[in-house]
């Protein structure tokens, strides 16, 4: 299991520092400031970052509490959404909300906890593959031991009957 959580550990790294080369390029591309690109890319590398040290000790409850914290906004979304289409209220009121620091922190935090879902998710799936995949192994080398072992019978037969077939050659001649 250690080996699974090192070779998790080197995975994530490895995916790190590519989603950080690939946005740094879009940034310089678009032409982006300092201030925008790390407010614009910090939840993936706060996600990343947060799975890379908390995931391989605390996986269960940090799959239940970055579900619960998941769930919960989007469910405070819906009901705003709701609220918007039974009561008649003006548009003005909702962006101005959102464009506020209260809605700014909000969805910032929902991306943060959506990029933290995503990667134990991919921990997760990493996880389950590598036990899949040790398991084939262990079939894989219990079939072929059984294979070697029936054409050692096999070898063994072949020569006992070859013994006995001589034997009766020299026997009748």
């Amino acid at each position: 299991m250690n080996m699974i959580n090192s070779n998790l550990k080197k995975t994530l790294t490895i995916l790190i520092f590519l989603i950080f080369a690939i946005l740094s390029s879009f940034s310089f591309y678009l032409n982006l400031p300092a201030s925008g690109y790390c407010l614009m890319y910090l939840p993936f590398i706060i996600g990343l970052i947060f799975c890379y040290f908390l995931y391989p000790k605390y996986k269960k409850a940090l799959k239940s509490y970055v579900d619960s914290i998941l769930y919960f906004q989007a469910s405070l979304v819906a009901i705003i959404l709701v609220i918007k289409t039974v009561i008649k209220v003006p548009e003005d009121i909702f962006t101005q909300h959102l464009n506020s620091i209260h809605g700014f922190l909000y969805v910032y935090a929902m991306a943060i906890v959506a990029v933290i879902k995503c990667c134990v998710s991919y921990c997760d799936g990493y996880l389950s593959y590598m036990d899949e995949r040790e398991q084939h192994i262990k079939e894989a080398n219990e079939i072929n031991k059984k294979k070697e072992d029936a054409i050692k019978n096999n070898k063994i037969s072949l020569i006992t009957g070859v013994s006995i077939f001589t034997l009766l050659l020299l026997l009748f001649k």
